[in-house]
């Protein structure tokens, strides 16, 4: 690391939960859920890969299974 720079250890942040029937707050009344991924920060591409691919559904993302998502997100899978 680099003078004065700041690194955020997410490993021990792991998370992946899946919701198949995802409708955003916002929606309309009566909009169709669909299938959602929600990841917390430590979850590396290839776990989010391996975890995805176990409930049937494709996503697509990086090609660095080691790299971790920096972020709580949801994702429409």
């Amino acid at each position: 690391m680099g003078n004065g720079s700041l690194m955020l250890w997410t490993h021990n942040m792991k998370g992946i939960d899946f919701n198949e029937n995802f409708v955003v707050q916002s929606a309309p009344k009566g909009t169709q859920g669909q299938p959602a991924v929600t990841i917390n920060a430590g979850v590396t591409w290839g776990e989010l890969y391996d975890a995805v691919f176990a409930h049937n559904h494709t996503i697509v993302g990086m090609c660095w299974s080691t790299v971790t998502l920096l972020l709580l997100i949801n994702i429409p899978i």
